[in-house]
């Protein structure tokens, strides 16, 4: 009788020690959460990033975290990591339509647009998100040559309301059709709806370098470094227009700058 009584009691302990770690790590993966969303809301990306992997050493199947920590990693120029993550969170839950839209922005940026065309033929639920399906189901219209498909799309978002994503979509398409006049014209429409757009202006500044007016160019270039300054394409730009103003030794900087931030893998990406 007391053999079997003394069995309970351990039986018992063993299971509120379960119980108890079981809980106790659910509330510690909500508090890595919770943090990482206060931090990702301040912009301080590298300390989301510090709770992210935390909550994924209790938790390593948690596609949201996984979601979470590779846009972090996007957010400060990681790609490789970015992609790593992204890729992970995708294999884990594929029917979320947040994973699923990183998931194609990041083959929208490694020019897979077959790919993005055949994953996002479905509607989504939320307004917000099938909103943004349609803007890289349209941009993988664009990046696949199919002009008529793409430009559809993108002026069916603009009967709706002004969008600056669509009215710079829809300039690339006039760029291509060689119809300059109106690509400005639907540039100014997107930098009237969000003021200093930096897709809008790196469109303005290829326009500018199209019809060899390189100071105006090199002037756009230099305002978008100045708050984009970890943006690699930005520097390969400007050294090409330098280059062709004569300004080699300018040039050369920005060439040894790209140099240095490739060392350090501070490099970010841009669809255009």
């Amino acid at each position: 009788m007391e053999f079997l009584l003394l069995m309970r009691k351990r039986i018992f302990l063993a299971l509120v020690v379960c119980v108890t770690i079981f809980f106790s790590g659910s509330v510690f993966s909500d508090d890595y959460m919770n943090e990482a969303k206060q931090y990702i809301s301040e912009g301080k990306h590298k300390s989301a990033i510090i709770q992210l992997k935390n909550l994924l050493k209790e938790d390593p199947k948690n596609a949201q975290a996984r979601l979470l920590l590779g846009q972090s990693y996007l957010e400060i120029g990681s790609i490789n990591q970015a992609d790593k993550e992204i890729n992970k969170a995708y294999q884990l839950n594929n029917a979320n339509e947040d994973i699923l839209l990183a998931y194609t922005q990041l083959l929208l940026m490694k020019r897979k647009f077959e790919q993005v065309n055949n994953i996002l033929n479905k509607t989504f639920s939320d307004p917000e998100k099938e909103y943004q399906r349609q803007i890289q189901k349209a941009n993988a219209l664009l990046g696949l040559n199919q002009l008529a498909d793409a430009k559809e799309i993108f002026l069916t978002l603009t009967e709706q309301q002004d969008d600056v994503q669509a009215f710079v979509g829809l300039a690339k398409i006039a760029i291509m059709e060689k119809e300059m006049d109106d690509a400005n014209l639907l540039l100014d429409k997107a930098l009237k709806t969000v003021p200093g757009n930096p897709e809008a202006l790196k469109i303005k500044a290829k326009i500018e370098v199209l019809n060899k007016n390189y100071t105006n160019a090199l002037n756009i270039y230099n305002d978008l470094i100045n708050k984009q300054e970890d943006m690699l394409l930005l520097y390969i730009e400007r050294a090409k227009i330098k280059q062709q103003l004569e300004d080699f030794d300018g040039a050369e900087r920005d060439v040894q700058k790209i140099l240095a931030k490739v060392k350090t893998g501070i490099v970010r990406c841009s669809l255009t």
